[in-house]
């Protein structure tokens, strides 16, 4: 894997305008459940360059990143990391993973997503380019395509519960919210 994720993998990645329109998207979802006078922690887990984790912070929120091929051109305006273990924070109150699952083998999915929900406070937010969608099978580093219905059960069996995406999301065929249920 790590062949695959290499400096060139990252080196276009840099945030577009559909990627602070999506993050203002999530955040605006949020706020209607979290209610502070301070910001709220993101993690983005499988940040790649950062590039949530920066635009977080450029919206004024909490936003670090955690990946394990995290690049040496990560973006300045987060904080970041490789190693697991070396987290900041143990809470999040809203963890993303956008475009990660499908990278990860599926032996590996029930370990990363125990992760998350182990670091999340009440939200996760994923999206997961699933087999209905046309780049499924495109994109070579995609290892696991499944359906939507098996993605939901994977989350599902971790104690969370899955919401229905508002229509007006960006990608909202690939997107997942989940909820922790107490």
């Amino acid at each position: 894997m790590e062949d695959l994720y290499n400096e060139k993998y990252f080196s276009e990645r840099i945030p577009a305008e559909k990627d602070y329109h999506m993050a203002f998207q999530w955040l605006e979802w949020m706020s209607r459940f979290h209610k502070t006078n301070g910001t709220c922690l993101v993690l983005d887990y499988g940040c790649g360059t950062g590039k949530f984790a920066s635009i977080f912070n450029y919206f004024n929120e909490g936003g670090y990143g955690y990946d394990p091929f995290l690049p040496d051109n990560a973006l300045k305006g987060g904080v970041y990391w490789k190693d697991w273990s070396q987290r900041q924070f143990l809470d999040f109150d809203l963890v993303v993973a956008i475009d990660v699952f499908e990278h990860i083998p599926e032996d590996k999915v029930e370990e990363n997503i125990k992760r998350i929900v182990s670091t999340a406070k009440r939200f996760i937010i994923c999206s997961i380019c699933d087999v209905t969608l046309w780049d499924s099978y495109q994109d070579k580093s995609h290892v696991t395509c499944k359906s939507r219905e098996w993605w939901i059960s994977q989350f599902e069996k971790h104690g969370l519960k899955y919401i229905e995406p508002p229509e007006d999301w960006l990608f909202r065929r690939q997107m997942y919210i989940f909820e922790k249920v107490k």
